[in-house]
């Protein structure tokens, strides 16, 4: 079997949260969703995706069979509590204080975060497209897991598009506050990170550490905006 690889950061690893943002490398998919393709439903055989997953866990989890709980977003604000396995559609983001429960997404351009309690005690993903983002669903998913712990929350920002290459049209003006875009060429660079960024120091969310990935830029990573929307989605898992 060929090696997974991810991508970590020590403020999540320090409190002991088993996390990691998965590179294309190591799956069993072909061409255009070589190889470690996380999304169902596309030409990548479903098979394929699910032995990836599998893959991803044990590659994190040191060959454990442990099931995941995968969240199909619908880019609105729906936050799910999990305390089982399974694959749930129409969520952006996911929360779980089981330790049995590997919290599970995949994405490609769009914001992707691991939120964590300094006890150990809750964990978070959150998908953080342009649509979320704008509903606050940072902000509501520190929220909720706040509603279960007393402790700091910490966050980890993963591979995600940046600022240069994130183009939008005339539109961006009325999306997005201004403060988040920047007129370029007749069209608009977005700063979705900032937005990120902003909304978590509004959560209360201080301590935070990003990976610092461009997921266009390094094609370690699936993305949408230079592939196409075909294009494969890394996984993303998180656990406490």
């Amino acid at each position: 079997m060929n090696d997974v690889y991810f991508l970590q950061v020590e403020l999540l690893n320090n409190i002991g949260i088993n996390h990691g943002w998965f590179t294309r490398y190591g799956g069993v998919s072909a061409g255009k969703y070589s190889s470690l393709n996380g999304k169902k439903g596309m030409d990548d055989p479903d098979d394929n995706v699910i032995k990836n997953r599998k893959r991803a866990v044990r590659g994190l989890l040191k060959g454990s069979t442990r099931e995941l709980s995968h969240i199909i977003h619908n880019f609105e604000d729906s936050i799910l509590t999990i305390n089982k396995a399974g694959e749930f559609i129409g969520y952006d983001a996911s929360i779980t204080t089981n330790n049995k429960v590997v919290l599970s997404q995949s994405t490609a351009d769009c914001a992707t975060l691991i939120l964590a309690s300094i006890d150990g005690g809750v964990v978070g993903l959150v998908h953080g497209s342009w649509h979320t983002l704008a509903k606050e669903i940072i902000c509501k998913t520190v929220a909720k897991m706040k509603s279960h712990t007393s402790s700091e929350i910490v966050a980890g920002i993963g591979p995600m598009i940046c600022k240069n290459c994130y183009e939008f049209g005339p539109e961006a003006k009325r999306i997005f506050k201004s403060e988040y875009i920047q007129a370029y060429n007749k069209k608009f660079k977005v700063d979705l990170k900032e937005m990120v960024i902003d909304q978590l120091r509004i959560s209360g969310v201080s301590r935070i550490e990003d990976v610092n990935v461009c997921t266009y830029e390094d094609d370690r990573f699936f993305s949408a905006r230079r592939n196409g929307s075909l294009s494969g989605r890394f996984i993303t898992l998180a656990s406490i």
